[in-house]
């Protein structure tokens, strides 16, 4: 407030004190860039961060709890600090007339040495009112237009707007690397994003961690490849592990690849011939162990073939063992009769691709059927256990 009246001093006090609150107010909004610019940039470099070190190491969630409050109270503090400095820097106009004079050696400490007799009238000592007005208008006089106003804030922001600009191409590059990151891995960046946005909630899902297994325990035929897929109830960027071993040889253990379009690991066992026992794990989590049985392929291990011919022939039956093919006048029936090497579900005659006959189980390894010759052709015999 002025304490001088303008009739007086004439406009001088007022344009002086108004100059000063113009290079106030100028300084102030760059430096208040400066500062949200500067926490933009400390907050968008904790996210990425915080993004880079969940893809490399699994952080549990009181992990992400104790950053996530540190990165909030390291802001929240540079923020008021920030805020402090300013205040303690260009607070008064005082301090914004002795840095003017500072800066530019020209004014002679004229702008501080009139704020002083504009604010104070009666601390003016030995001087006159005369000298006071003259000092004043003087320094009145240098400030008198807002251009001129203008460039002196500019000229003392030259070294802050510097910085400022910097600071804004470093904010864009930030930027652009925070969408390169999600581009590259959407669905990843997501969930680790969500994992911070929920941090309580993926607290009682870690305390619910498992993983799926498929298809477990299972028995295949000797020969046959096996591919085991496992699902994790929350995404962990350790490798999943699968510890696998035979009866009378050591232990053995493989990465899992992680399928991304899955979202699953998976794992291939190529043409198994004996017995594997495995379980899975990842971090401290382990599964159960599971067995994969093997069995043989179900064969032929005896093939009866039984001849009776038609009556006009008059002769007896025949039997073989050693002969599998089939060769006999048109009429004669033939009774195959064999066993499997294994305890067989079903057995099948068949003649051609979509050609089967079901044949009698006699046993639960033996099976027979009874074939009439009308005409050339093939057969096989298709056994499942």
């Amino acid at each position: 407030m002025l304490l001088l009246k303008e009739n007086n001093y004439n406009n001088s006090p007022r344009k002086i004190e108004v100059a000063l609150k113009k290079i106030r107010s100028r300084i102030l909004r760059v430096h208040l860039r400066r500062t949200v610019l500067q926490a933009f940039i400390l907050g968008l470099a904790a996210c990425i961060g915080f993004i880079a070190v969940e893809k490399i190491v699994y952080l549990p969630a009181l992990g992400r709890i104790g950053m996530l409050v540190g990165t909030a109270v390291a802001l929240v503090c540079f923020l008021f600090y920030s805020i402090w400095r300013m205040g303690q820097a260009y607070g008064s106009l005082f301090k914004i007339a002795r840095l003017v004079d500072r800066r530019f050696p020209e004014f002679k400490n004229r702008l501080e040495a009139s704020l002083q007799f504009i604010l104070h009238p009666h601390d003016h000592g030995i001087y006159s009112k005369e000298l006071v007005q003259a000092a004043v208008d003087q320094a009145a006089q240098l400030v008198d237009s807002s251009s001129t106003i203008r460039s002196l804030a500019d000229r003392i922001l030259e070294k802050d707007t510097k910085r400022l600009r910097f600071e804004e191409y470093l904010a864009s590059a930030m930027v652009i690397l925070s969408l390169l990151l999600w581009n590259m891995d959407p669905f990843g960046t997501y969930r680790i994003l969500e994992n911070y946005s929920h941090p309580l909630d993926l607290l009682r899902k870690e305390r619910a961690f498992r993983i799926f297994v498929h298809p477990g325990n299972v028995t295949i035929l000797r020969g046959d490849s096996l591919q085991i897929k496992a699902v994790s109830s929350i995404y962990r960027p350790e490798e999943m592990m699968i510890h696998f071993w035979q009866t009378g040889k050591g232990q053995k253990k493989a990465t899992m690849p992680y399928v991304a379009d899955q979202f699953e690991y998976s794992y291939t066992f190529p043409r198994i011939e004996n017995d594997i026992s495995y379980f899975l794990a990842q971090g401290d989590t382990y599964t159960d162990t599971f067995q994969i049985q093997v069995i043989s392929n179900p064969f032929v291990t005896e093939l009866r073939l039984r001849y009776e011919y038609p009556p006009y022939t008059h002769l007896p039956p025949f039997e073989t063992t050693r002969d599998k093919s089939i060769q006999g006048l048109r009429g004669t029936r033939v009774i195959i009769s064999g066993r499997a090497s294994n305890p067989l579900a079903e057995a099948h005659l068949v003649f051609a691709p979509d050609s089967l006959r079901p044949m009698k189980s006699t046993g639960e390894r033996d099976f027979i059927d009874t074939l009439v010759l009308e005409a050339d052709g093939s057969y096989r015999i298709r056994l499942k256990d």
